[in-house]
């Protein structure tokens, strides 16, 4: 059993969405505004924050942390 964030589908089936994991990840990522900066302090690399990112996008149908002159 998955203990991430649970949230109703368009066709009304439950699903998770989130896994305690993602949440550290965008925690991080909102305190540093780096995907660099998160990766290093997760112990990833850099592409593959960026792919766990475009996931969480996709799942949540939100940009999240848009890119801008001053960071994320």
């Amino acid at each position: 059993m998955r203990s991430g964030l649970i949230a109703m589908s368009e066709t009304g089936d439950y699903k998770n969405f989130l896994e305690p994991r993602d949440l550290r990840l965008l925690d991080i990522l909102y305190a540093t505004r780096s995907v660099t900066k998160t990766a290093e302090q997760l112990g990833q690399t850099q592409p593959t924050v960026s792919s766990l990112l475009k996931r969480i996008r996709a799942q949540l149908k939100d940009p999240l942390f848009v890119r801008t002159a001053e960071g994320m």
